[in-house]
Parts: C-alpha cells; sequence; structure tokens
C-alpha cells in the first residue's frame, strides 16, 4: 500500500503546463480541497487506531460511503 502511495505522488500531471489564471486558480481550490479531506481522513484513522472512534459511521457531507 504505500509503494502505491509513493508511485501516486511522484506522478506528475501531464496536461496542466499551458493554463490560464483561472484555470490554476480551479486547481488550487480543488488541491486545497483535497488536501483537507486527506487531512480529516488521516485524522478519522488515527482517532480509529486509538480506539476513539464512533461505532456509528458519520455522513459527511458531498462525500460518499465507501
Amino acid at each position: 500500500m504505500e509503494r502505491a502511495r509513493a508511485q501516486r505522488a511522484a506522478v506528475q500531471p501531464r496536461n496542466t503546463e499551458q493554463l490560464t489564471s483561472e484555470q490554476k486558480r480551479q486547481l488550487a481550490a480543488v488541491d486545497a480541497r483535497r488536501a483537507a479531506l486527506q487531512a480529516e481522513d488521516a485524522a478519522e484513522l488515527e482517532a480509529a487506531s486509538a480506539g476513539q472512534a464512533t461505532s456509528t459511521p458519520v455522513e459527511k457531507p458531498g462525500r460518499t460511503a465507501g
């Protein structure tokens, strides 16, 4: 699993060289949302490993259970 994460992190998008400033702004917003979700997931995983997770999953707006 760690190897897959490292490979995914090493991949650079190839279609982002000739973007307008609006497109760059939109990409930055998407990246910020992704980072926030990853941080949230990491915090939940840490809480679960520490035995502090709730027994009932909490539905998050805009995210699907999976």
